[in-house]
């Protein structure tokens, strides 16, 4: 019996990316996402969580979403992030990476909204 696995990709973008560069990572994830059978297929918001914002690079996940692209986002990866960690659970993605210190309401939210959540060990 054999298994099939279909594995599609994430662009990443970097949290200490200005506006302008998350918006040329959306543009190359739309249009590698339009070609027939398309390997990318989202974007993801990650790295070092004590540099940038995710409301400075929201409109550019706001418009990859708006244009069918998935999006997931690294959220609650160091203590003292429960406002940015708020606004991103608002935003409803697609998927959360890490989560490591969401509060008991944050977490309740995860579950009602049934984001899945991606932890690494």
């Amino acid at each position: 019996q054999s298994t099939v696995m279909q594995v599609r990709l994430l662009l990443s973008i970097d949290r200490a990316a200005n506006l302008d560069e998350a918006e040329e990572t959306v543009d190359l994830a739309l249009e590698l996402s339009s070609l027939p059978d398309p390997i990318v297929v989202g974007v993801d918001l990650s790295g070092n969580p004590l540099r940038g914002s995710f409301e400075s690079l929201r409109p550019a996940l706001e418009r990859g979403r708006a244009n069918g692209l998935a999006v997931t986002l690294h959220c609650a990866e160091v203590a003292g992030s429960s406002e940015e960690t708020n606004a991103m659970l608002d935003f409803a993605p697609d998927c959360l990476g890490h989560c490591l210190h969401l509060d008991t309401a944050q977490l309740t939210a995860v579950a009602a909204q049934r984001i899945p959540v991606e932890v690494c060990p």
